[in-house]
C-alpha cells in the first residue's frame, strides 16, 4: 500500500507539470491580453457633436493591439477607447487596411497590422495634444469634409462622474442659475464666457455641478446674444445627478438662426 502511494503522488506530481496541465492557465493569460488589447484601459473616446447635422462615417477601422478593427462613431455615446499609436496618432480608415494575404484570405475583424509602408493611406487621422491625459474623449465636430471635422479634446479626470457638466462652444457669454428650492428665491448665478478656441477647453468656458448622487437641482440657462440688453432663456428645467455616468451638455451656435442650441453627451466610465 505504501509503494502504491508513493507511486500515485509521483504520478499526480508529473501531471500537475504537465504541459496539459498548464493549458487551462495559459489560455487563460492569452485571452486576458487579447481583451486587454482589444478594450484598453487607458486611451481615447470619440464622439460626434454635430450643430449642423453633417456626420463623419461610422465604422471606421484603426489599430486595435496587433491588428485592425472597427471603432463606431456616434453622437451622445463615446466609442470604446483605442490606444493611440506612437506620437499620440490615431489613423482612420474606411475598410480594414491590412493587405490580403497572397492565398487571397478575405478582410475582416481584428486583423494582423502591417507595415505601416503596406498600408493606404488613411482616410482620416487625429493627433492627440501634448497635455492630454491618458483617458481623454475627442469631441468631433464634422465639416463640409467628413475627413476633415474639427477636433477639441478634454481630459475625463475634469468632468467626472457624479456630476453635471457644460461646455459653451458657442460665441456668446452664458448663465447658469441654480435653485436648490426650485423657486429661485435662492437662485445662485454662474457666468460661462463664450468659446476661443486657442484657449481651448477650459474653466473660462465650462461649468460643473460635482453634487451627490440622486440630487436634483432646479436651473435655468441663460444666453447674451448680441444687440439684446437682457439675458435670454435657452431651458428652464430640473437636472438630477447620477454616480454611474458624467453629463455633459454642449452648447453651439444654431446654424439655421441667432440661438443656441443644447447637445448632449452621456459620458461612462470604462473599467
Amino acid at each position: 500500500m505504501k509503494i502504491f502511494s508513493l507511486f500515485s503522488a509521483l504520478a499526480l506530481a508529473a501531471l500537475a507539470l504537465s504541459p496539459l496541465a498548464v493549458m487551462p492557465v495559459a489560455a487563460q493569460g492569452a485571452a486576458d491580453a487579447a481583451d486587454a488589447e482589444a478594450n484598453p484601459r487607458s486611451g481615447v473616446r470619440f464622439v460626434i457633436v454635430s450643430p449642423s447635422g453633417d456626420t463623419v462615417p461610422s465604422p471606421l477601422y484603426c489599430k486595435q493591439g496587433k491588428g485592425y478593427a472597427p471603432i463606431q462613431l456616434g453622437s451622445r455615446t463615446p466609442s470604446k477607447r483605442v490606444k493611440p499609436e506612437a506620437g499620440g496618432v490615431v489613423r482612420f480608415w474606411k475598410e480594414d487596411p491590412t493587405p490580403q494575404d497572397e492565398a487571397g484570405g478575405s478582410r475582416g475583424g481584428s486583423r494582423p497590422a502591417a507595415a505601416a509602408k503596406e498600408l493606404p493611406p488613411p482616410f482620416m487621422e487625429v493627433k492627440l495634444p501634448a497635455n492630454v491625459d491618458s483617458k481623454a474623449l475627442c469631441i468631433l465636430v464634422p465639416t463640409k469634409d467628413p475627413a476633415k471635422p474639427q477636433m477639441f479634446f478634454l481630459n475625463e479626470k475634469d468632468f467626472p462622474t457624479s456630476g453635471v457638466h457644460l461646455i459653451n462652444f458657442s460665441p456668446y457669454p452664458l448663465q447658469m442659475i441654480l435653485s436648490k428650492a426650485g423657486d429661485f428665491s435662492d437662485k445662485k448665478v454662474e457666468n460661462i464666457g463664450f468659446f476661443r478656441r486657442e484657449d481651448g477647453i477650459g474653466p473660462k468656458n465650462s461649468w460643473s455641478y460635482k453634487g451627490q448622487a440622486g440630487e436634483s437641482m432646479a436651473f435655468m440657462l441663460m444666453c447674451k446674444m448680441p444687440k439684446v440688453k437682457e439675458p435670454r432663456r435657452v431651458k428652464a428645467s430640473r437636472f438630477s445627478v447620477s454616480d454611474r455616468q458624467s453629463q455633459i451638455t454642449v452648447v453651439v451656435k444654431d446654424g439655421n438662426r441667432d440661438n443656441v442650441k443644447m447637445l448632449s453627451i452621456q459620458l461612462t466610465e470604462t473599467k
